[in-house]
């Protein structure tokens, strides 16, 4: 019998706050799939372990145990030997199945790089005590008798620009190793069109597989007009509205889809379903960007892009690279978001984002307001139920969290606490 898969998560998480406010990292899209998603493949039993306040919205999403402890883990896994894997992992699923391959021969180990733990294999009863997955728990492994590997093949993602500079790489590893129902013939290219299960794709959508392949979920809906440039991914039951996709473009599961989109990742359940323009991005889940909303990519300077990273401001080294936007968020009509920047969790966007806004806040040509909690959550429940979806206690509890621990960031921004009214 294979041994438990556990995919924790490291301190850097922080550093795509307020993207992963909301989620385990393993749930992020890292190309057409998240490492959740390629865990699974590997069939067998797959744990979580990172913060305790996502327990229950995991068991409830994905019917799995999210362990917040080395002691849970150590009770709760069966078996004698546990294998865990960075959650952060930037491979695609074949290098995932040979990491774990490699971790199973191992007997009692650790492998690092950078500072950062890749994998483990170790047993159960040695993650007691530990409570954080960083260099101090390679020591601690250390005196416990297991190995402590250095390894430069295996890369993690560090920065929100990985998630954007992987997808093209990742899209073309997992495009060759899922099972195709069978293959649509490029319109242009080489590579080809994979579909998994049935889609609806409609006469007059182009296909052009010279800079990659293009896979396509069960369910998913491609109307004409639409033209798909890989490598991409589009998820099940995706609709692409006479879109354009440009090259290394993910669009999730049950996402709606009408404008140019370029070297972005809109994950699931998010619509932009008329005019606009989103290039090198991450969308995060239940997003709504409203007609001719357009992210910039790119500066007037032609200069790289900064951003901040966990409250840092750092240089990323792109000449490319557009803004971020957490789960949650709304963008109204006619939208101008600049390169570089964030918008916080449940935010509701009305006039230029030419700054990082906090979680919570409508920004408004009025100034900044902080959205009730509960005005939040009775928004959901109507978003949720229009994709025949619950927003349950589960969701709203992982909410509450993020709200009150971004408190502050609201304070500081100067957003004011009372009803915005549109106009005044």
């Amino acid at each position: 019998m294979s041994e438990p898969l556990v995919l924790f998560e490291d301190d850097s998480f922080k550093r795509l706050l307020p993207l992963t406010y909301t989620r385990h990292p393993a749930e992020l899209l890292i190309g057409g799939l998240s490492n959740l998603e390629r865990a699974r493949m590997l069939r067998r039993d797959v744990y979580l372990l990172g913060r305790g306040y996502l327990k229950a919205y995991v068991r409830e999403e994905y019917g799995l145990s999210l362990l917040s402890s080395g002691d849970e883990a150590a009770s709760e896994i069966r078996g004698d030997r546990v294998i865990g894997v960075n959650a952060m992992l930037n491979a695609g699923v074949t290098s995932l199945r040979r990491l774990v391959g490699e971790l199973e021969s191992m007997g009692d180990a650790v492998l690092v790089s950078g500072g950062r733990v890749v994998g483990f294999s170790l047993r159960a009863s040695m993650l007691e005590g530990v409570s954080a997955f960083d260099g101090g728990f390679a020591a601690e492994a250390r005196r416990r008798g297991a190995r402590v590997v250095e390894v430069s093949g295996w890369r993690l993602i560090g920065a929100p620009w990985d998630l954007v500079y992987s997808i093209g790489e990742r899209v073309c590893e997992d495009a060759h190793a899922v099972e195709a129902a069978e293959a649509v013939e490029a319109n242009r290219g080489e590579e080809g069109v994979y579909l998994l299960g049935k889609a609806d794709i409609e006469e007059g959508v182009y296909f052009d597989t010279e800079g990659g392949p293009i896979v396509i979920e069960d369910g998913a809906r491609i109307r004409y007009g639409t033209i798909v440039e890989g490598p991409a991914w589009i998820k099940g039951r995706a609709e692409v509205l006479s879109a354009k996709v440009r090259e290394d473009s993910v669009i999730g599961y049950r996402c709606k889809v009408g404008v140019e989109i370029e070297m972005s990742v809109m994950d699931c359940f998010s619509n932009a379903a008329h005019h606009g323009f989103i290039g090198h991005s991450y969308v995060g889940r239940w997003v709504n960007i409203g007609a001719q909303t357009t992210f910039s990519d790119l500066k007037n300077t032609y200069g790289t892009v900064k951003i901040s990273v966990n409250g840092v401001l750092m240089d990323s080294g792109k000449v490319k690279l557009g803004p971020f936007v957490a789960d949650y968020a709304k963008l109204s009509i006619g939208s101008l978001v600049y390169c570089g920047r964030w918008v916080g969790c449940a935010s509701h966007i009305y006039r230029l984002v030419d700054r990082d806004i906090p979680s919570f806040v409508i920004w408004a040509p009025e100034g900044a307001f902080e959205l009730d909690f509960g005005e939040a959550v009775e928004i959901h429940r109507r978003m949720f139920a229009r994709r025949d979806r619950t927003f349950s206690r589960a969701h709203e509890e992982v909410l509450r969290r993020v709200f009150e621990e971004t408190r502050g960031e609201r304070e500081g921004f100067g957003a004011v606490r009372a009803r915005y009214r549109p106009g005044g």
